[in-house]
């Protein structure tokens, strides 16, 4: 529940705990409200008595649910019995159906010794204290002067960084001023030297080398052809007429170490498998 304007002479923070106690005695026999937490009602000042109205069930919109009007000099008594009232047109019934006091004598004894009589809610007018300029101007300069400190020590810190970055600049131009000459510092061009293709380096060959060094060691190449004259080439090595300990096949058992490796594989495996053997000479 929530009162949207309250324009009477009436607290809405107290008439709200009344309301809310009004709604608990009622929801006994009829169920709590289905949209109690968002029931919207507005209350204006009358200059006498008292009226009302409110939807039947709820509104479906950016107005209010109940609509309340009260004089300064209403009691007790009617501020409780209103509001009943209009809750009973919210729960859906007409007047037809419902008293037009819905309180019974026994409720509003509990209200009346909760709340004792109408002056509980009324409004009191606070007088507007001054604000003390002097200690908000204060405070404020104290505020400013702690981000002023801030901002301090951050333009510090980054002097610092800076000055640290330009000594490390200074120790790179001195240095290459020292190991080149006026002419290399200036120019934009250097002398255009052509890229040396890299020589292609025959592993075949290589293990035949290999071989020739290490009479243990017997390298052969044949070439093949298969069933779909595809061109294999088949690859031997022998370590005192033996295949090398790495010469072995695959899970299969069709495709051994030759059909695997290219030579420079080949090559590094040997090598390996020579000094482990203790019999390399590089």
């Amino acid at each position: 529940m929530k009162i949207i304007k309250n324009t009477s002479s009436f607290d809405t923070v107290k008439l709200k705990t009344l309301y809310s106690h009004i709604h608990r005695e009622i929801s006994k026999s009829e169920g709590k409200l289905r949209y109690w937490k968002t029931l919207k009602i507005q209350i204006w000042q009358k200059k006498h008595g008292y009226s009302g109205h409110a939807y039947l069930d709820k509104y479906y919109g950016v107005n209010h649910d109940m609509h309340l009007s009260m004089s300064e000099d209403l009691s007790l008594y009617h501020i409780a019995q209103l509001f009943a009232h209009e809750l009973m047109h919210n729960y859906g019934y007409d007047h037809s159906q419902f008293r037009h006091h819905p309180l019974d004598v026994k409720q509003m004894a509990i209200i009346t010794d909760k709340f004792t009589d109408a002056d509980y809610f009324k409004k009191v007018d606070k007088p507007k204290q001054p604000i003390n300029k002097v200690a908000k101007n204060y405070k404020q300069l104290q505020s400013r002067q702690a981000n002023l400190l801030k901002k301090q020590k951050q333009y510090e810190s980054n002097l610092k960084r800076i000055a640290n970055s330009m000594k490390k600049i200074e120790r790179k131009l001195k240095h290459y001023e020292k190991i080149y000459d006026e002419d290399r510092l200036n120019r934009k061009h250097d002398e255009y030297i052509p890229k040396q293709p890299k020589e292609k380096i025959d592993w075949y060959v290589e293990m035949k080398k290999l071989a020739d060094k290490h009479e243990c060691l017997t390298v052969e190449q044949d070439e093949e052809y298969d069933e779909y004259n595809r061109l294999f080439i088949e690859k031997d090595v022998f370590i005192y007429g033996n295949h090398p300990e790495y010469w072995n096949y695959d899970k299969t058992g069709t495709y051994p170490c030759d059909r695997r490796y290219t030579w420079q594989q080949l090559y590094k495996l040997t090598v390996q498998e020579l000094k482990e053997k203790d019999i390399y000479c590089g």
